[in-house]
């Protein structure tokens, strides 16, 4: 397994795992648009991504920013997908490990994952999962369609 900060180069090979998640939560967005969002995040953040046996297993993309009512910066990640056949296997494990050492060298003191329910995507399961390794709970992102 090698996990790898993406280059600009790397991001066209990461478009087709992020369409699944995306078609996989009911969630319908342009191969465009995805490309335009991971290479936005490469550049402004980074995004990591882990490959074993020549397929992308798992990708992630964050960015930082200054949160001024607690005087730090932080981490927040935008992306954060392991493949469906390989979801359970310590992917995502290590996804957050380097998601994590980055945000420390950049000198974050906190790092944020938002799960989202868009489609089918089981917020509650995800929290369980994060729990485990070590997020807590940090407020609540409400939603409301207008």
């Amino acid at each position: 397994m090698k996990v790898k900060k993406a280059e600009q180069e790397d991001i066209e090979r990461l478009v087709p795992l992020a369409k699944k998640w995306a078609e996989e939560l009911e969630y319908f967005v342009q191969e465009e648009d995805i490309k335009n969002d991971l290479s936005y995040f490469q550049k402004v953040g980074a995004v990591f991504f882990i490959e074993d046996e020549g397929e992308i297993r798992g990708m992630m993309s964050a960015a930082m920013e200054y949160l001024f009512w607690v005087d730090q910066m932080v981490a927040n990640e935008n992306w954060f997908v392991v493949h469906p056949k390989y979801r359970g296997k310590g992917y995502g494990a290590a996804l957050d490990a380097i998601y994590t050492a980055w945000a420390k060298s950049m000198g974050c003191k906190s790092v944020m994952i938002t799960p989202n329910k868009f489609g089918t995507m089981d917020v509650e399961k995800s929290v369980e999962r994060l729990k485990k390794l070590g997020y807590g709970l940090h407020g609540v992102k409400l939603r409301k369609e207008i």
